[in-house]
């Protein structure tokens, strides 16, 4: 069954009702008098359904202009005549740093403005209704004006609906520790159906989402019901029909979802910081998300959702309840070896630094930064460095080591670093090559230098997976009698990436500040 997504089919939604369409769609009118350039299409990928509670929306408007239209010698406005007493607001900035839109001082209206317009213009604003609007739809018009003249109006609608008295469901959640890398958890949480359902509810549908910080993609939900899509993004949509409605009973899934753990997984490790929800949906957010009821209602192979007879959780009045998969010990293995630099003075030459993995479990990426692991080379005396490059799609040198790092590597030994090279991940039972060029200065020197392989990161997070630490250190030798002379034509290493490391370093500290957990929130599970 390949039906679309429920992303695709609201993408396409949007595409249909929001202006997206060619002029001749008969979503536009003309002015017969317009002389200015007219636009060629127009896109309004904003809510026309909205609950009066409030919540900030962001909304936006593309108008887009051919050939006629000469960039950088009109100034293009938008005008919404929808008009606050229905309830619906607008605020923000008209600086087109902020995107051009924001109300008028005297009649509240959206007004959007952009001078010196290119052929593509986006306006962009903040809008909301507010907790006394009144219920309804609401037509109005954008009123778009080429250097003051009127060449286009879209007629659109605004429909604003009730807000319901908080969350239909209330969540809680699981844990699971000791899962071995290449099997699949089946989880069934537990939730508390709190408040009373809408009357309009035709679906509840159960949301099933995969790491919500992680970037290594180790877990992945899996439903295999006819009545569940799966996304791209590690999300498992199931929608029910039939929905028992009975306030202040638990429930759970009628058969679970599957979490499959990578056997590559390296452990212990939280590989799933995932999340699930359980919302009410009425025929319009069905039709929405997606496209109405796209199963065989007869089948036999239906997710559903069924009492509990005996919770044994703690519900939170939450959006979603969190799912914890914890692998079983699974460690990889980190490795570097000792290494030479031969030439004489003067010499420019190239030498390789290897990193390996020699574990069967995988060095992923936890980071969002530039990296998750470095290699630091403190260089023999007599060396001095001129160029790196590192092999691999994600993997960057610089010549320094500066506080961030010291911040974000407690463990490595950075005072005398002359190179940093950061990478993302390494596969299990893996190498990874590091290409150096120096120069030597003293062929005579006789102090050894020294490559060091660390992850980023702490005990807590991701924890110490590393099978060995006695080999992630290794000597760097100068051999002043050696040849291997290379061309002089090696220049200075530059700092590449100042900015890159320091988002790293913003990275973890927004991970420590944000790791969500509820303490005594669920159950743990085996």
């Amino acid at each position: 069954m390949n039906a679309p997504s429920p992303r695709a089919r609201r993408t396409a939604r949007l595409a249909a009702t929001a202006g997206a369409a060619a002029l001749g769609a008969g979503l536009f009118a003309l002015p017969a008098y317009a002389q200015a350039p007219v636009p060629v299409d127009v896109v309004h990928p904003s809510s026309h359904l909205i609950t009066a509670d409030g919540a900030e929306l962001e909304g936006s408007l593309t108008v887009v202009f051919g050939d006629d239209f000469a960039e950088g010698e009109h100034d293009v406005t938008a005008v919404f005549d929808l008009a606050p007493s229905t309830g619906v607001v607008y605020w923000a900035d008209n600086d087109p740093s902020y995107g051009g839109c924001g109300p008028d001082a005297t009649t509240g209206l959206l007004h959007c403005s952009a001078e010196d317009a290119d052929r593509t213009v986006d306006f962009s604003y903040m809008y909301a209704a507010e907790p006394e609007a009144a219920p309804g739809e609401h037509p109005y018009t954008i009123t778009i004006a080429v250097d003051g003249e009127t060449v286009l109006t879209v007629d659109e609608t605004m429909e604003v609906v009730a807000p319901t008295d908080g969350l239909a469901y209330w969540h809680s959640d699981i844990a699971f520790d000791g899962v071995e890398p290449g099997s699949t958890v089946q989880v069934s949480p537990e939730f508390l159906q709190e408040g009373p359902l809408p009357t309009d509810t035709v679906a509840v549908v159960v949301t099933v989402r995969g790491a919500d910080y992680l970037s290594n993609g180790l877990a992945r939900p899996v439903a295999d019901y006819d009545n569940c899509l799966a996304e791209e993004y590690a999300v498992v949509y199931c929608a029910v029909t039939d929905f028992p409605d009975e306030q202040g009973t638990a429930f759970t899934f009628s058969d679970p979802v599957g979490i499959d753990v990578d056997a590559a997984a390296p452990g212990p490790m939280n590989v799933c910081g995932c999340s699930y929800t359980v919302e009410a949906l009425d025929q319009q957010m069905l039709d929405d998300w997606f496209g109405g009821v796209f199963w065989d209602e007869g089948s036999a192979n239906l997710f559903g959702i069924e009492p509990v007879a005996d919770p044994g959780s703690e519900f939170v009045d939450s959006y979603a309840g969190y799912i914890d998969v914890g692998t079983a010990e699974h460690p990889y293995d980190l490795a570097v070896s000792d290494g030479t630099v031969k030439g004489g003075k003067g010499d420019e030459v190239k030498t390789e630094v290897d990193v390996r993995n020699l574990g069967t479990a995988a060095a992923p990426a936890v980071f969002d930064g530039p990296g998750s692991y470095a290699l630091i080379v403190d260089l023999p005396a007599g060396v001095e460095p001129v160029a790196a490059e590192a092999v691999g799609e994600w993997s960057y040198c610089e010549d320094d080591a500066a506080d961030y790092f010291r911040d974000t590597m407690p463990d490595a030994d950075l005072d005398g670093a002359d190179v940093v090279c950061l990478f993302e991940a390494m596969g299990p039972e893996s190498d990874l090559a590091f290409e150096l060029t120096v120069k030597v200065t003293d062929p005579g020197a006789d102090a050894d230098g020294s490559v060091q392989v660390v992850a980023f990161g702490n005990p807590d997070y991701p924890g110490d997976l590393d099978a060995d630490q006695a080999n992630n250190t290794a000597v760097l030798r100068l051999d002043g009698d050696g040849s291997g002379a290379l061309p002089k034509t090696g220049s200075s290493l530059t700092w590449i990436l100042t900015g890159a490391a320091a988002a790293l370093v913003v990275g973890i500290a927004l991970f420590v500040a944000t790791t969500r957990r509820r303490k005594g929130g669920g159950d743990a599970a085996e």
